[in-house]
């Protein structure tokens, strides 16, 4: 056991010897590089840019980038550390965690209307679909011609034409087909088709 115990102290040396040689410390690497980049700031601020310092400085930010992105890749290894030791095992900690998102998000009590504490689970069904059937029912409004000529027009009449013209099947077809299929469509993250 004495000698297992002497040969995983000397491989454990080695590893990190071999790590430091091959990866090096990401973050003193971060650390010289993001020295080296403010100092040849100061050069060009004070002697001006030539293409010289322009390749050092793009070479740097090349360097940081790289080392940034291995930063990330070791503190998110990092993060999954206690996943990894506690396994995809059914633990005592997975249960708690559990539990406690179930108890945050289970609705206990709410105040109606009234002002009235709500504690039983029927009534507090009971005013939730009161509730937003009041909050989705259509009152009708009555707008005065007034009031509804001071709002400046922002579509124009050929656009609101275009708008309101009926679309074509192929002009559905080209929509859907270009969107990605797994990514969510439109510059704005999604796309309203009207029926």
């Amino acid at each position: 056991m004495f000698q297992l115990v002497k040969k995983l102290g000397f491989l454990k040396s080695r590893i990190k010897d071999w790590n430091v040689r091959h990866f090096k410390n990401v973050f003193g690497e971060k650390a010289r590089i993001q020295g080296e980049i403010e100092q040849l700031n100061k050069k060009i601020v004070a002697l001006g840019m030539s293409s010289a310092m322009y390749d050092e400085l793009k070479s740097l930010n090349i360097q940081l980038s790289e080392t940034l992105a291995r930063e990330e890749s070791y503190w998110r290894k990092k993060s999954r550390d206690l996943w990894l030791s506690e396994g995809d095992r059914n633990t005592k900690l997975f249960h708690s965690s559990s539990k406690l998102k179930r108890l945050r998000k289970r609705i206990s009590c709410i105040v109606d209307s009234n002002g009235n504490t709500l504690i039983d689970e029927d009534k507090i069904a009971t005013e939730a679909v009161r509730f937003f059937k009041s909050l989705l029912s259509v009152e009708m409004v009555v707008v005065d011609d007034e009031f509804v000529n001071l709002i400046p027009p922002l579509v124009s009449q050929e656009d609101n034409k275009m708008l309101m013209a009926p679309f074509s099947l192929a002009e559905l077809k080209e929509i859907v087909f270009s969107m990605h299929p797994e990514k969510a469509p439109g510059p704005d993250g999604f796309t309203v088709l009207f029926f």
